[in-house]
């Protein structure tokens, strides 16, 4: 009789051991260690041939998939930790704007071929920030979206690859006639429980095509959102907080003719005292977007429906049996 209930219950016992292994962290899965110093090379394909690209080197890479900000980009408040694919393209966003009024160099440039590819190879490992020109064909405007692109990547297996390809997306329409245009900016907070923690103001500034074109202050007074009326349609509008709040992240997106504005309180980690240098508190390394898709929960999916199924078909062969 114990035989027989434990076989009845089988089946609750693998839907929970399906649930557990679902909930395991999808980075933990990922099998090896990076190699830092193994060149990676980055392919990206494009509907349109001649278009220039620039790549800018936003974090370095540990051996464990770890990253952290480097260079020029560890001076930008932003929030590098996992985010949902909506995050990571703001993320995008709001590193453009930076690099657009900041004038940042880029780590490597090239145009794409008659075929639409552009290849860099020698990559030193870490994350990249891939920028696009605008470009005009047929009386059409092509906008390249900004994207973040990891090397190495994970392919479909969970292993590191050091050879990764992504497809550009992008913005189509008609070219903008001479007519006026106008911008919105809201400004988010995302501090629950910390709004004594937010200033009084922020002053945001409006870029046209990478350049300051007004700075303006969002304050409870304007209920933390200004509009910009007559703007010149042809202009690449862009926006960038110019002083982060001390204890907050930033975020900017467009969302139609809106820029969301979003700042993040992050709760301090406790200090882990440096062996090299008491009292200082190293920066804590943050792990970043992949290339290509996690496959070991569809595995486990996959593999607990055949049971599930099994154990099924046979139960019900054996009620036959007994009627």
């Amino acid at each position: 009789m114990a035989v027989k209930r434990l076989w009845k219950r089988l089946p609750v016992f693998l839907l929970a051991f399906l649930m557990c292994a679902m909930s395991l962290p999808l980075h933990g899965l990922a099998r090896g260690l990076v190699d830092t110093d193994h060149p990676a090379t980055f392919t990206l394909q494009y509907d349109l041939s001649d278009a220039a690209f620039w790549l800018y080197r936003v974090a370095d890479v540990s051996e464990s998939g770890e990253f952290s900000s480097a260079g020029e980009f560890a001076s930008y408040a932003v929030d590098l930790t996992d985010q949902d694919s909506a995050g990571w393209r703001a993320l995008a966003e709001t590193l453009d704007g930076y690099v657009q009024r900041d004038g940042l160099e880029p780590a490597e440039a090239g145009r794409t071929s008659q075929e639409g590819i552009l290849t860099f190879s020698g990559l030193k490992p870490g994350l990249y920030l891939v920028l696009g020109e605008s470009a005009e064909k047929d009386g059409t405007v092509y906008d390249p979206m900004p994207f973040l692109v990891s090397l190495p990547g994970l392919d479909e297996t969970d292993d590191w690859v050091y050879d990764v390809t992504s497809k550009v997306k992008y913005d189509k329409h008609d070219i903008p006639s001479k007519e006026m245009t106008e911008r919105k900016v809201i400004k988010i907070w995302k501090d629950e429980g910390q709004e004594n923690s937010r200033p009084k103001e922020i002053s945001v500034q409006l870029l046209c095509d990478g350049k300051v074109y007004d700075t303006v202050s969002l304050s409870a007074d304007n209920d933390w959102r200004y509009t910009w009326e007559e703007l010149d349609a042809d202009c690449r509008w862009q926006i960038v907080e110019k002083d982060v709040p001390e204890g907050y992240t930033v975020s900017a997106s467009l969302e139609g003719s809106t820029f969301v504005l979003t700042n993040t309180f992050k709760t301090p980690e406790p200090a882990v005292p440096s062996e090299t240098s008491p009292g200082n508190t190293p920066d804590k390394p943050s792990r970043l977007p992949y290339t290509g898709m996690l496959w070991t929960p569809v595995i486990f999916l996959a593999l607990g429906g055949m049971l599930l199924f099994l154990i099924g078909w046979f139960r019900h062969s054996r009620w036959n049996r007994k009627s």
